[in-house]
């Protein structure tokens, strides 16, 4: 990735390359974050109603 690609607003992405963008993002880490989010939510509801009786 060169410099001026860090500065390029999305208008100005061609579409193709926008899209190939959100591919590697979404591969890159899968499901993994919304159920390690989902895991943790569930922890901390389940601490404050142990804690707080």
């Amino acid at each position: 990735m060169t410099e001026p690609d860090l500065t390029r607003q999305d208008e100005n992405v061609p579409a193709t390359d926008y899209l190939d963008d959100l591919v590697k993002e979404r591969q890159a880490f899968g499901n993994k974050p919304e159920i390690f989010g989902l895991v943790l939510t569930t922890v901390l509801v389940w601490l404050l109603f142990t804690l707080n009786g």
